[in-house]
């Protein structure tokens, strides 16, 4: 069966941010991207999937195709968008340490 809708990246309330500062990648995908930019690469590359059993069900492909979509690319400043990122990192530290000293509810009732 062909899959023909796609999800939207919307649906999976990726955190972009962090995917797009590198954050959430191991740290040699952020150097290659480095490297490749100071190197003015744009080398179009091309993955392909094959299944190996005639049964085989492949998942997470909308997911995948969402924080490709969402998170490639590049900042125009690279030092303002790091000053950014760290600042949007200390918010979120402070937004959790808000959270922690909230008084434990009760659900039972």
């Amino acid at each position: 069966m062909i899959v023909t809708d796609r999800l939207t990246p919307q649906v999976f309330r990726l955190p972009i941010e962090k995917i797009r500062a590198g954050y959430k990648s191991d740290i040699y995908f952020a150097r290659t991207k480095l490297i490749l930019e100071r190197d003015a690469r744009h080398d179009r590359v091309t993955m392909q999937i094959f299944q190996k059993h005639p049964d085989a069900v492949i998942v997470g492909t909308d997911q995948t195709l969402a924080i490709l979509h969402v998170g490639a690319g590049r900042y125009r400043d690279r030092a303002l968008a790091q000053t950014l990122f760290e600042r949007y990192l200390a918010a979120e530290k402070r937004l959790y340490a808000a959270w922690l000293a909230l008084p434990q509810l009760d659900w039972s009732r």
